[in-house]
């Protein structure tokens, strides 16, 4: 009994979350009510808030499905790596492919992009997106140096203000993407992007 109810407990949570994100998606954070979360999920106010403190709390959560998938890409392709350079190039492409392949990625980069703004209400997305950040930006920076002593990336390189560039370029191109994604495949031009943006680097 206990582990059906453990089985239960879980799927109300995914229902939860389900139903949160496509309400977010297409009604937008401030458009979107406790009440529209619980009834799209089939569950009472109750049972939303035995899984969440707040609204606040789902989209937080939500942002792991897109963080995820991408410390999954990184961690793929930094560990033991020979050639830094190489696996700096595949971390972009990867990352620029996986935003307009997995369902999830693209549909939380396109709430935390274009369906929320920044209130002090959303304080703990924002915290939490800027510590990401931050581990992202060492992450690549500690590649990006190894590169550079490895002769793989010239050597009077800027690293901090280059992988700075790097992460502007995937945001950007994310962010262009989401708004115009018939313009545009980042699936199927994520390495030549990735190609010419290393290009400066050597």
């Amino acid at each position: 009994m206990a582990r059906r109810t453990k089985e239960d407990a879980e799927q109300t949570r995914k229902a939860l979350l389900g139903a949160a994100l496509s309400l977010f998606k297409a009604k937008g954070y401030f458009g979107t009510r406790i009440a529209d979360i619980v009834r799209g999920a089939g569950v009472t106010k109750g049972a939303l808030y035995w899984h969440f403190k707040s609204k606040v709390d789902i989209l937080v959560e939500l942002t792991d499905a897109l963080a995820s998938p991408m410390y999954e890409i990184f961690e793929r392709h930094k560990t033991g790596t020979e050639h830094p350079a190489e696996a700096l190039f595949k971390i972009m492409a990867d990352v620029l492919t996986a935003i307009e392949e997995n369902e999830n990625v693209r549909s939380v980069m396109e709430i935390v992009f274009l369906k929320v703004e920044k209130t002090e209400e959303l304080a703990p997305l924002f915290e939490r997106k800027e510590r990401e950040t931050d581990k992202f930006l060492a992450d690549i920076k500690q590649l990006a140096a190894l590169a550079v002593a490895k002769g793989e990336f010239r050597p009077d390189l800027d690293v901090p203000t280059a992988c700075a560039a790097m992460l502007a370029q995937i945001t950007g191109l994310a962010h262009t993407w989401l708004s115009a994604p018939k313009d545009l495949s980042l699936k199927q031009k994520a390495p030549e992007l990735a190609r010419l943006f290393f290009r400066g680097w050597r």
